[in-house]
């Protein structure tokens, strides 16, 4: 998982939000017990105006953990 969520990070900051978007997809199906996922591929989504993609995110990011600071 942190591969893929790292390399979605980089590609994120790049500006490809298209391939954040499958590394942070890729990093979900392997494991989707981290919140911090959830919150990087929903600031991707916001990046590309799927903002209830990006609602759906924040909120599962938050279901894990309520203490976590969305960004």
């Amino acid at each position: 998982m942190a591969l893929t969520n790292n390399r979605g990070l980089v590609r994120y900051s790049q500006g490809d939000f298209d391939s954040a978007l499958v590394d942070f997809d890729r990093s979900i199906t392997l494991d989707s017990s981290g919140p911090e996922v959830f919150n990087n591929r929903a600031n991707a989504r916001v990046e590309k105006k799927d903002f209830v993609g990006a609602l759906a995110d924040f909120d599962r990011a938050l279901q894990i953990d309520p203490r976590l600071k969305v960004v």
